[in-house]
């Protein structure tokens, strides 16, 4: 027999999964509760409507996406080795998880989820705000700001990820190594 825990997160993996096969626009409730096996009254039970599942998912995608940007942050090291590092668990998460950063992307941009709270959706942000915040502290991030430098930063990473991702492109074990440097020259130069 199923736990409430369980069904709760059937229901979030079968969002992330289902979205990823569909696309989140045109993904149903039907598909998402066939996938989970679950009824339609148990979605009700956990969240409010489609849309609050589809934010319950997105947030655990983002929680993943940035606790694995911080996993092993030395917060004393210097802020460039810091984001390189940061950079290369980025990409190493995006590159792994790729249902789970399809989401993301397909979440961040869509008119179905307009109606999502800002502030809940950035809300998990705010780490990344202070470490962007202390790399501008510091002189680093090329005038970009704290916000210019995470669009930076998750841009050239997201990009190159989704390429390692749909493509072949080889040696990706190399390319695992120069991202995290490029995203550190591009915010720091040759400090």
């Amino acid at each position: 027999m199923s736990t409430p825990q369980s069904k709760e997160a059937a229901l979030i993996d079968s969002v992330i999964t289902v979205v990823g096969e569909v696309g989140l626009e045109t993904v149903s409730m039907a598909q998402i509760l066939e996938h989970a096996g679950v009824g339609a009254g148990t979605v009700y039970r956990y969240f409010d409507g489609k849309d609050g599942l589809l934010l319950a998912a997105y947030q655990r995608c983002e929680l993943n996406q940035l606790t694995a940007c911080s996993e092993g942050d030395s917060r004393d090291g210097p802020w460039p080795e810091r984001v390189e590092a940061m950079a290369g668990r980025l990409l190493k998460f995006l590159v792994e998880n790729p249902d789970q950063a399809s989401y993301i992307d397909q979440y961040a941009v869509s008119p179905v989820t307009k109606g999502s709270s800002e502030r809940e959706v950035m809300a998990s942000w705010a780490a990344l705000v202070v470490f962007f915040g202390e790399g501008v502290a510091k002189r680093y991030c090329r005038g970009l700001g704290v916000h210019g430098s995470i669009a930076a930063t998750f841009g050239m990473v997201g990009g190159v990820a989704f390429e390692i991702r749909s493509s072949d492109l080889t040696p990706k074990a190399r390319l695992l190594k120069a991202v995290p440097r490029a995203v550190r020259a591009m915010l720091c130069g040759d400090k």
